[in-house]
């Protein structure tokens, strides 16, 4: 599933109660070569219910893609794959906040893959399952890389890695 994709899409989803089941890839600002047009922008606020991906979730990914997931509350389920913010392109950037939500991924969550990245901590509980993988920030992908993460509340929990300016060029 993709929210917003190619140069000048704009999208948002809202999740407020139910479920949102996602077999494969979640995609939130996919820009699929928008560069020479303008950036795809995308959106997601989890306020209530469950949204699961089966097999990865990307914030602002590809060439000029720009995306935002906000949590207030509900679960986020990543199942495989990545959880990454600002993945594949210096040229996209990718937010996630979490204020009071439960977040589990089950491999990396990464801030800055190849493109700008913020992970945004204030509430709720964010829970990385993988002990061969973790959390990241600035890893280099397909080129230079920034990764922030703010903890100023909630809780964490990575029974993997740590690792900040991975890989190279980051």
């Amino acid at each position: 599933m993709t929210i917003a994709s190619y140069g000048g899409n704009t999208g948002r989803v809202t999740v407020t109660g139910g479920s949102l089941y996602v077999q494969n890839a979640l995609y939130v600002g996919e820009g699929n070569g928008a560069v020479a047009t303008a950036p795809a922008v995308g959106m997601m606020v989890i306020g209530g219910g469950t949204v699961y991906a089966g097999n990865s979730l990307m914030v602002g990914q590809s060439a000029a893609g720009i995306g935002a997931l906000i949590q207030t509350g509900g679960v986020l389920n990543v199942a495989a794959g990545e959880f990454d913010m600002g993945n594949a392109n210096a040229l996209n950037y990718g937010f996630y906040m979490n204020a009071g939500g439960i977040a589990s991924n089950a491999n990396w969550m990464q801030a800055g893959r190849g493109g700008m990245g913020v992970i945004y901590l204030v509430g709720g509980t964010n829970f990385i399952n993988a002990s061969s993988q973790g959390l990241l920030a600035g890893m280099s992908g397909s080129g230079s890389s920034t990764g922030v993460i703010y903890i100023a509340g909630g809780t964490l929990r990575d029974t993997g890695r740590l690792g900040v300016g991975w890989a190279g060029s980051s």
